[in-house]
């Protein structure tokens, strides 16, 4: 390298050496021989007085320090390299980087200069990326020194060499990926924010090679969309809409040329393009759709209106007709499925037209938008609350509203809702640049590609309107069982979801044009169904050398019939308002040129059956009595019903047969369970027919079927059904006759001679009229068989009751009689076992000895036939139960009377017989309540000490209690769960069921054993043992229940006999079955014992519902005690109480010293709230053990440094602690309950009284507790919200007023004088007024409360005068409104002792109704009115 002249010359040899194959081997010793590399920098570190080097020159010498850079690179990636002296060796790339960039960085420049030659600006970036490559330290050193205003740098992303492919933009993009691949997180965001680095690849991107395309793509989708070290704010600003459009471009160009294929000169690989258009549409997808790692936030409405997405709304919105591709339509389907709250803004603002032209564009636009449709939920239920809050009259002055629930709650916060408008809901319906017009001239065009995606498009906004519709309906009917309805964490009333549902309904009915319009369309096209499809009416515009779509006359006749179902069931009036006959679609089922029932069965065959299903569907909606079925259709010689039943036949053989098309069996399978449906219903409207005949006519059909009969005798069979069913309705009176002549010879015993042949369906229903027979005769002996004993049952069923003995007698010489005759006819052996069921549970057959007679018979006829019989086993069943029954009857104390006293009655024990009279007890009636109750009240008497009854104690009490649990159904009995939290009714009907009778009646027995072991363990503990406490505590259940309160009281005595210190009671119920179980499995397993004995505050609160909790602070009795000792337990709709009495000690026992505590979730799960509540409690045992559990909370809120609102709790128990100034003082349940919901709402921020709350506590080191807190600030409030504010403090009066001690705060303030003149003020709105109503309500539950309102603060006149002012009010929400007043006035009645007042008021409270007449409000004044003069009043 001396040698200036021969510089050149010798470096490249070295670098040739360096690429050969020995190249390590070269590398290696050039790197220990000079580990500083100074020969080559000194070709860079000429002085003035040496030549310069050439371009040349500093490319060679680049090209050298990039082999030796790559080749120390490779060694620190290959810890395992065999190589002696791997660290110097290393240590020499850290050097020359050091010294390029300390000393070179000038000479780097000059490279990059745009003067520079190209090789010599593609070597210097290979150089830098071998620098990168060192590791993300030397990436790191590049970047402090590199000057990225360097103006030439800017100008390399567009220097492009189209003849070669190793140009200098490709080494910019790999220099740049080099920077992703190896720098840390703040060079990636250095190289984001850049304009410089990697926004300026993208405005060339489209044209790139395939390969950099790939490697540009990948390294994005690693480093920057799946780096969770990257914001998604960085994202944001780095991903625009037009880097995304530029993106998009790609899908378009590669996807254009998929023939093709790219070899790039360097490394010989080939890239294929439909490679790179499937990555750049699975990057777009990521970006756009991926909430995790794209650009994307969850659909929520802004107040405005706006979408929550504008970047993917520009992007989507700025997508040309002409860039979209399959790939491209994918992306976004896909986006405006995962957020639909673009969906409104972009049908408005999107870069295509729905107006109805024949070209290819236009019927991709129209493609796109089914395709979007069908992609998104329906019903949305992420936008329907915000849609809901909109249509509301009330939001035109406000921002947001209020849901009340009607059962009021700790955590009943008012709910922000957006006001959004129903519109904007209708986008995820329906296009909002979709017209009826357009509509209109779509159905209507020439054009049959036009006509068809019209159709189609129209179909499915129907059908998805149709979907939303029922699910508003199915919301309304969930309000009225639970009095609200929860949609995506929002509360909606029944009100909101009505407005909602008639917003939509209005705009897609307006939507749709005439009805006659498109019945004339389904006309047409059905009669031209078998036309020939006339080439001229599909010619499209602009084919660009595109495929037409498929085209068929059965598409268009599904779509039209499908706009028909939908409309109808939007508009159910649509086609009596229009007066069309639905007979007309079925006439071309049944035309036909030829005649013969084989003709007529393929007849009906003509249309596919997915299409006769919607013509029937379309008859099945149809309204009641509409369709004459059984008359000939106008111009026709059939009936309805005829061409009914052969579609029924159709589908039934096509669907039995195999097929290979899987879509064909479906459309026939839909098509026989329609065609059943409507048979039913047509022939259920004439109230002739029953349903029961038509089934058993079917059911025959398709066992004959099934058995190999020909289509011709199903023919005949089916003409034989049409001529009955149709003589039936034409001559009701014939059948009426026949069958008053066979009920008459049943029910007075008429002498029926055993071989006489029996009546028969046919017999019965034929109208003599109709002569013609079956042709197949064979074939009704195989059906009658079983109509015939059909028509036994219902003969049966149908007899009169009067004279039970009589009837008796009547029926069993009947059934004697005819069952032999129907057995030896019967070809299916099952159908005894069906009767002799039927019989069984039959009100005529209770008596055992009828059924014995009647099983004996049928079983000496199934002998004599010589078949077995499958109901004998069933049989002898009954006849067993019969016996058991018989004998339980005479010797027990009978089910019916089923109590204390008729055991009294039966049994009384007397001295020497009392251990079998307990023995006999509980082996003979172990399932009994009454059992038990008599038993609990005879152990005291007998186990008493001193007790004149003391000898009767044979049994010893120890004994007893082993027997009562030793025995085999006492854990299955004890161990029935209590009930949850109330699930509310969804019907009345439910409340009724099997299974609610059979779960009450086990809680009932439950109850009852609980007794008699309170009874055992109250007389004596000699029997108790430790064990038992873990299988009580698996049966118990933390509710205030009367059971679980004997429970408690059962553990209570336990605790007195037994040190419970090794059993920390924080399992119960279920879990604590289960854990029992898997002792029972797993031995004395250690992890298992530690479970039961250490305690931990998660697990307890895991048990415990959040709900439940914060409820229990508004119903638990203020004097618990006294409610339990006296039987009375609070009953809420909807939920259970939790019993402090378990949980405060439960708590306290949880927060001990030692034991780690998430402060946090103690707070969140409501505990803190409930403990603050109990204060209020009159039990001083209650109120200890809560001050225990908040001390010891105290202690650990100290020490949690983790929880964020730390400090704010702890200020609200600082001011608390300062406010008791007495041992377990008891404060005001209204203080207590503001203090919960303080705790509650310290979590929450973000919620619009956490600012005053917070505040509150701060200005004041002492809570008064002889004030209301907040009052004056919430109730005259002046700030923008003050609705809310004044509502949450009205609630919360209401809530609180709930003893003597709360009256007196209420009355120091005026509250209810206040709240009786702003009542009657004009600032009061109707939802002020219901919660003012709510407060003098409850506050005429206190007796004080109620002698004040009505003596001092003249109740009576104020009701007189607020029901005068709601009769004149027309709005829905003061009718409503009336019916509380009403309901209130109808209670102060009845206080004030008018009972003939009350009973001549309805009770609208209890009706269905959501008005009151003004008749009814006039009487309620006038009782008012006689009262008033003799209350006194102020």
């Amino acid at each position: 390298m001396e040698n200036a002249d021969a510089t050149a010359i010798n470096l490249s040899k070295f670098i040739s050496q360096c690429s050969s194959e020995g190249s390590q081997e070269h590398l290696n010793a050039y790197c220990r021989d000079s580990p500083q590399c100074n020969d080559l920098f000194a070709v860079l570190d000429r002085d003035g007085s040496q030549q310069q080097p050439t371009p040349k020159e500093l490319q060679l010498v680049f090209q050298a320090l990039e082999h030796v850079l790559l080749y120390t690179a490779a060694l620190a990636k290959d810890a395992s390299s065999g190589l002696a002296g791997v660290g110097a060796l290393r240590a020499v790339g850290q050097t020359v980087v050091a010294k390029l960039l300390q000393n070179h960085m000038k000479m780097i420049y000059h490279s990059l200069n745009t003067a520079s030659p190209s090789y010599l600006v593609r070597s210097c970036l290979k150089l830098l990326i071998a620098v990168c490559v060192q590791g993300s330290e030397s990436t790191r050193q590049l970047c402090g020194v590199l000057d990225l205003g360097f103006k030439p740098l800017q100008m390399l992303p567009s220097r492009r060499d189209a003849k070669s492919a190793d140009d200098i933009r490709g080494a910019f993009v790999k220099f740049c990926i080099a920077l992703l691949l190896y720098g840390d997180a703040d060079i990636i965001r250095v190289a984001m924010e850049s304009k410089v680095l990697l926004s300026s690849l993208f405005r060339l991107l489209p044209s790139d090679r395939p390969l950099v395309v790939h490697m540009m793509l990948s390294t994005l989708l690693d480093k920057v969309l799946k780096n969770p070290s990257v914001t998604k704010k960085s994202k944001l600003e780095f991903f625009n809409s037009n880097v995304l459009l530029l993106i998009s471009k790609l899908c378009q160009r590669f996807q254009d040329t998929l023939s093709q294929a790219s070899t790039d000169s360097e490394d010989g690989s080939e890239v294929k393009q439909v490679t790179v258009a499937s990555l750049a549409a699975g990057f777009l997808h990521t970006v756009c759709c991926s909430s995790v790692h794209g650009i994307g936030f969850a659909s929520k409405y802004q107040a405005s209106g706006e979408c929550n997405n504008p970047i993917l709304l520009r992007f989507l919105t700025s997508i040309h007709v002409t860039d979209r591709n399959a790939l491209v339509d994918e992306l976004i389907i896909s986006t405006l499925s995962t957020y639909p709250d673009l969906l409104h803004s972009y049908w408005s603002a999107a870069a295509f037209s729905l107006e109805p032209r024949p070209s290819h564009v236009w019927l991709g636009n129209v493609k796109l938008a089914i395709n979007v449709l069908e992609s998104v939920e329906c019903p949305p239920l992420s936008l329907v609350s915000a849609a809901s809050s909109a249509a509301s009259d009330d939001l035109l002055s406000a921002k947001s509203i209020f849901v009340d629930a009607p059962t009021s709650s700790l955590d009943d916060m008012p709910v922000e809702m957006s006001s959004a408008t129903p519109w904007q809901l209708l986008g995820t319906l329906v296009p909002s640049s979709l017209t009826s017009t357009m509509i209109g001239h779509g159905m209507q065009h020439s054009n049959g590609f036009v006509k068809l995606s019209t159709l189609q498009l129209q179909a499915l906004v129907l059908r998805r309107a149709d979907r939303f519709l029922v699910w508003c309906r199915s919301a309304s009917q969930q309000f009225l069982h639970n009095g609200k309805v929860n949609v995506s964490s929002t509360s909606l009333s029944s009100k909101d979801i009505d407005l909602v549902a008639s917003a939509v309904h209005d705009a897609v009915t307006q939507l749709v044009p005439n009805i006659n319009v498109l019945t004339a369309v389904c006309q047409q096209v059905l009669n031209s169904f078998n036309a020939p499809v006339d080439a001229a009416s599909l010619q499209l515009d602009s084919t660009n050398g595109q495929s037409p779509p498929e085209f068929s006359h059965s598409d268009l006749l599904s779509a039209i019939l499908e706009c028909l179902v939908s409309y109808h069931s939007l508009v159910p009036s649509c086609f009596i308002q229009t007066g069309y006959d639905l007979c007309k679609l079925l006439a071309p089922v049944s035309l036909t040129g030829e005649a013969g029932p084989a003709s007529e069965l393929q007849s009906f065959l003509s249309l596919p059956f997915h299409i006769q299903a919607l013509i029937m569907q379309l008859l099945l909606q149809a309204a009641p009595n509409s369709i004459q079925w059984h008359k000939p259709m106008a111009k026709m010689s059939f009936s309805p019903l005829n061409v009914i039943i052969k579609s029924y036949i159709g589908a039934l053989i096509a669907s039995s047969s195999e097929s290979e098309d899987e879509s064909v069996d479906s459309a026939a399978g839909d098509c026989l369970s329609t065609a059943e449906r409507l048979l039913i219903k047509l022939t259920r409207e004439t109230e002739v027919v029953g349903n029961g005949e038509v089934s058993d006519w079917l059911r025959a059909i398709r066992h004959l079927h099934s058995d190999g009969c020909p289509a011709e005798d199903l023919i005949a069979l089916i003409e034989q059904t049409e001529s009955v069913f149709c003589g039936l309705v034409s001559k009701p009176h014939t059948a009426t006759t026949l069958w008053s002549d066979f009920t008459t010879a049943i029910s007075y015993e008429a002498s029926v001679p055993s071989d006489e042949p029996l009546l028969s369906v046919e017999e019965i229903l034929r109208n003599p009229m109709c002569t013609q027979r079956l042709t197949a005769p064979s074939l009704v002996a195989d059906c009658n068989v079983e109509l015939n004993c059909s028509l036994l049952l219902l003969a049966l069923d149908r007899l009169s009751t009067s004279d039970a003995a009589h009837q008796q007698s009547v029926c069993l010489n009947f059934v004697l009689k005819y069952i032999p005759l129907c057995l030896a006819r019967a070809d299916e052996p099952k159908l005894v076992s069906k009767y002799v069921k039927h019989f069984s549970q039959s009100a005529q057959f209770s008596n055992g000895v009828v059924m014995k007679k009647l099983l004996r018979v049928t079983r000496e006829t199934s002998s004599t036939l010589g078949s077995s019989m499958p109901g004998e086993t069933e049989s002898e069943d009954v006849e067993e139960k019969m016996d058991v029954d018989e004998t339980r009857n005479g010797d027990s104390a009978g089910e019916d009377d089923d109590t204390v006293s008729a055991l009294k009655l039966k049994y009384r024990p007397k001295k020497d017989n009392w251990s079998d009279f307990v023995s006999n007890t509980l082996e003979c009636h172990f399932g009994h309540p009454a059992a038990f109750l008599y038993l609990a009240e005879l152990v005291p008497q007998v186990y008493q000490a001193n007790s004149p009854s003391q000898a009767l104690a044979q049994l010893p009490l120890d004994k007893m209690h082993q027997m009562l649990m030793s025995h085999s159904l006492f854990l299955e009995t004890l161990l029935v769960s209590s009930p949850s939290p109330a699930q509310p009714v969804e019907n009345g009907a439910a409340a009724n069921s099997d299974e609610c009778r059979e779960a009450q009646q086990k809680l009932k027995v439950k109850d009852a054993l609980v007794t008699l072991l309170l009874a055992i363990v109250q007389a004596g503990s000699s029997a108790c043992t430790q064990a038992h406490i873990t299988v009580f505590l698996a049966a118990y259940s933390p509710y205030l229940t009367a059971t679980d309160s004997k429970l408690l009281k059962i553990l209570h005595l336990y605790e007195k006999s037994f040190s419970l210190s090794s059993v920390r009671m924080s399992l119960w119920g279920d879990t604590a079955l289960a854990y029992l179980r898997s002792k029972a499995t797993q031995g004395d397993d250690a992890s298992l014992t530690t479970l039961w004995t250490e305690g931990c505050m998660d697990r307890v609160l895991q048990l415990l519902d959040r709900a439940t909790l914060l409820q229990s602070i508004l119903h638990i009795p203020l004097d618990i005690c006294e409610c339990v000792e006296a039987g009375t337990f609070p009953a809420v709709p909807g939920c259970n109480v939790y019993d402090p009495r378990f949980l405060l000690p439960l708590f306290a026992e949880s927060l001990k010293p030692g034991f780690v505590v998430n402060c946090q979730r103690f707070v969140d799960s409501g505990a803190l709230s409930f403990c603050l509540g109990c204060l209020a409690s009159l039990d001083v045992s209650v109120r200890a053990a809560a001050y225990l559990a908040l001390i010891l909370f105290a202690d650990h809120l100290e020490s949690d440094h983790t929880f964020r609102e730390r400090y704010q709790i702890s200020t609200l128990l600082g001011n608390l602690r300062n406010a008791v100034v007495e041992d377990c003082q008891r404060l005001p349940f209204v203080i207590t309950l503001f203090l919960s919901k303080a705790a509650i709402q310290f979590l929450h921020p973000e919620h619009w009284i956490y600012p005053m709350v917070n505040s509150f506590f701060l200005q004041r080191p002492i809570l008064d507790v002889a004030d209301l807190p907040l009052f004056y600030n919430l109730f005259n409030s002046t700030a923008m919200q003050y609705k809310r504010e004044r509502n949450w403090m009205i609630q919360l009066l209401t809530e609180g007023l709930r003893h003597v001690t709360d009256l007196h705060l209420y009355q120091r303030r005026h509250v209810l004088e206040l709240m009786m003149s702003f009542y009657l003020s004009s600032t009061c709105d109707t939802r002020c007024k219901d919660l003012v109503c709510k407060l003098l309500r409850q506050g005429c539950q206190l007796e004080p409360c109620r002698r004040l309102l009505l003596s001092n603060l003249g109740l009576v006149p104020w009701l007189s005068h607020a029901i005068t002012l709601a009769m004149y009010s027309s709005s829905e929400q003061q009718q409503q409104h009336s019916v509380m007043l009403v309901s209130f006035a109808e209670e102060v009645l009845a206080t004030l002792g008018q009972s003939s007042a009350v009973a001549a008021v309805s009770h609208p409270s209890s009706s269905s109704s959501s008005q009151v007449s003004t008749e009814q409000c006039q009487r309620v004044l006038d009782s008012l009115r006689s009262v008033s003069l003799a209350v006194p009043s102020s």
